[in-house]
């Protein structure tokens, strides 16, 4: 329940309280943020007491950890320690360059926005340890420890299961989420790699961020020990870091954990710990006169009858809207990603009903297979199709900032479009939306009846993930931070890592899109990007400029059987702007005469006709065949 008043009433001036779980047996804390948050106080030297929220008292947002300084109450670790920050003038990224403060943004989102979900997934299949001495098993006796792993656990592990299905990863089983989180470990490895911190020889806050997660698969149970082996034998550099701050941050880690304490302080412990140095040095002495001691396979098809010859990838999306191609990011990041590496694919739509086997839009069908997930298909199909990786070029460092700013983009980024979509999703039902697929007595249905469970739909997802927590000034100064991050890794460049466009670029192009071009983003974000990222705005049109030449005419006929290549050919050929082919627009461009050059033009476009006819033709014939 959110806490009604302030929990410390005698407070002392610029004195921080630390509300977080009580101590559990195998690790101070079970929360990685509140790991997080006391680490990063005991770096900054910033005076603190922990007060036990007794499993029951959570922030005004429904979060834990959370502080209570000079008398006013703070929720949300990164908010948290913005606050903290300007209140006591310490910033341990005050050396870091802006790139590096960007490359810090992108990190911290793919720990806190990514790696973080496979701890309560694995949490949610393996929690038995909690109600043990391991865990909080400690804190309860008798009747109390009855009720707690009969009746409360049972429900913690349910609701950490509707998060993790509500944020997507539940969706996947055990031995997908463990490649994606070594996917992300390695990332995190192969920046530190050669440094003692991510940044140098000095911890920051991205470095503490790593510290509270890491140690979560290093010191609790998991449902399967793979990823701490991960660690252990691939990861050397990010476990020696984790140890390292370990033992300069918590010399009472092992005190805190045998007394379930809160009250142990890392002043106390270094003075305990110089005393036993101090006592077994003179005991060497005395003893030694040398004076030497002291210190699944997912095979599932819908609709594989459509395979089509010479196309062995079907795209399965949502129909095309009016105003942008689709209303899904990571439908718009897929079917770009495929025009980037150049490999032929088959549209189809799911009419707005079918989804994969894990309940996601898009999927594909490879050679009859169902591959779901975005991450997913485009790992098998650079698999498949090693010529056409558009990433192969990348140097280790790259792939690793890559990764990370996919995080920053996928898993906060895109939160932010959802709840701005939760908040009126009602242009959907417009023209600008989907209305065109609609009769006019069934859109009429569809905005009386269907948009509104849609909006608590979504609403609840973004409850469940989080976003929903903050308030609207901290959803868009946070989506603000993350567009400048973009900003700054773009740079001068044509994309993110040079003049060819990778992974990434499809991701942040699927999801700046919506950004530019539909009605939902709150003024202040589009400005800022508009205003200050000037640099993503222009990478949008480039895009669109060079992958997207039929963008108007899918738009305009919601068609998922443009031909962009031809597109853009012709509008190469005839000096037009690429996404402005159109007949009407080619009429234009050749003055209105009927001559040579106007024949030539409506020659092509009738080739593209005939072309889209004959696939659709031979779509219905494969679809009468298979129902034959």
């Amino acid at each position: 329940m959110p806490a009604p008043q302030l929990l410390k009433r005698d407070w002392q001036k610029d004195h921080v309280y630390l509300v977080q779980f009580p101590r559990m047996g195998c690790i101070p804390t079970a929360s990685p943020f509140a790991l997080k948050l006391e680490t990063w106080l005991r770096l900054c030297k910033i005076p603190y007491t922990n007060v036990s929220n007794e499993f029951k008292i959570m922030s005004e947002k429904g979060q834990i950890p959370f502080i209570e300084l000079n008398g006013r109450h703070y929720a949300d670790s990164v908010h948290i320690i913005d606050v903290l920050k300007h209140e006591f003038k310490k910033d341990p990224e005050a050396m870091l360059n802006p790139l590096e403060k960007a490359q810090l943004v992108a990190f911290r989102a793919m720990i806190e926005d990514g790696l973080f979900w496979a701890i309560p997934y694995n949490r949610s299949r393996n929690f038995k340890w909690f109600t043990t001495e391991q865990g909080a098993g400690g804190h309860v006796h008798g009747i109390k420890k009855i009720v707690f792993e009969k009746i409360i656990m049972p429900k913690f592990t349910k609701m950490i299961k509707s998060k993790c299905h509500a944020q997507g990863i539940g969706r996947h089983n055990q031995l997908e989420v463990e490649k994606m989180t070594k996917e992300q470990f390695d990332a995190l490895e192969n920046f530190i790699a050669g440094k003692s911190f991510f940044f140098g020889e000095i911890p920051t806050t991205l470095d503490i961020t790593a510290f509270g997660h890491i140690t979560q698969f290093l010191y609790t149970p998991m449902a399967s020990d793979e990823l701490k082996n991960h660690l252990e034998q691939k990861c050397p550099n990010l476990t020696k870091m984790v140890h390292r701050l370990k033992d300069e941050f918590w010399p009472d880690w092992d005190e805190a954990c045998s007394k379930l304490s809160l009250a142990t302080t890392m002043e106390q412990a270094e003075g305990a710990a110089a005393a036993a140095a101090a006592a077994e040095g003179i005991m060497a002495m005395a003893w030694d006169d040398t004076n030497v001691g002291g210190i699944e396979e997912l095979n599932d098809p819908l609709i594989a009858h459509l395979r089509i010859r010479d196309h062995r990838i079907v795209l399965i999306q949502f129909p095309r809207a009016r105003i942008v191609p689709t209303i899904s990011p990571f439908a718009l990041k897929m079917e770009t990603f495929l025009r980037v590496a150049d490999l032929p694919y088959l549209n189809v739509s799911n009419k707005f009903r079918q989804r994969s086997t894990k309940g996601q839009i898009p999927y594909i069908e490879l050679d009859g297979e169902q591959v779901p997930d975005t991450h997913f298909i485009i790992k098998r199909l650079k698999k498949e199709f090693e010529r056409n990786n558009p990433d192969v070029d990348l140097t280790e460092e790259e792939v690793a900032l890559s990764k990370a700013y996919l995080a920053l983009i996928e898993n906060r980024l895109f939160w932010v479009y959802e709840n701005s979509l939760a908040q009126d999703p009602s242009w959907l039902g417009k023209d600008e939306g989907i209305a065109g697929h609609f009769s006019k007595w069934k859109l009429r249905l569809f905005r009386l009846i269907a948009l509104k469970p849609l909006k608590y739909m979504m609403r609840k997802k973004c409850r469940l993930q989080g976003v929903r927590r903050l308030t609207q000034l901290e959803i868009e100064n946070q989506a603000k931070a993350d567009l400048s991050a973009l900003s700054s890794l773009l740079g001068e460049n044509d994309y993110f890592f040079g003049d060819k466009p990778t992974t990434l670029d499809c991701s942040a192009f699927g999801l700046l899109v919506m950004f530019v071009y539909t009605p939902i983003w709150p003024t202040p974000i589009k400005r800022h990007l508009e205003e200050n990222c000037a640099n993503l705005v222009a990478m949008v049109e480039r895009m669109r400029e060079q992958y997207w030449a039929d963008w108007d005419e899918a738009c305009s006929n919601l068609s998922l059987h443009t031909e962009w290549k031809r597109a853009r050919m012709i509008a190469e050929r005839y000096s037009l702007v690429p996404c402005d082919v159109s007949m009407a627009n080619l009429h234009e461009a050749s003055g209105g005469n009927d001559d040579n050059e106007g024949r030539v033009i409506e020659e092509e476009l009738e080739i593209i006709e005939e072309i889209k006819d004959q696939e659709i033709d031979e779509q219905q014939d494969q679809i009468k065949i298979h129902d034959h």
